[in-house]
């Protein structure tokens, strides 16, 4: 975070966003070759896609709670 705050010029709060997108992608990597050893290919297909439903659900949910909120300070 330190670094690209100081030789980008990049903000703090976006570099700390960045460290952590990264480590997502690390710690999901890694979890996911935990569960190929468990499960087969067509299964981790379906995780995949279930977990992918979910995240975009979420995403739906918090856009239309954020529409709710705008309209109601208007």
């Amino acid at each position: 975070m330190n670094w690209l705050h100081c030789m980008w010029g990049i903000g703090a709060s976006a570099a700390g966003m960045a460290s952590l997108f990264y480590a997502g992608i690390t710690v999901g990597r890694a979890l996911g070759g935990f569960l190929t050893m468990r499960f087969d290919d067509p299964t981790m297909i379906r995780i995949g896609q279930c977990v992918l439903l979910m995240l975009v659900m979420r995403s739906l949910l918090a856009a239309i709670a954020q529409h709710d909120e705008l309209e109601a300070v208007i």
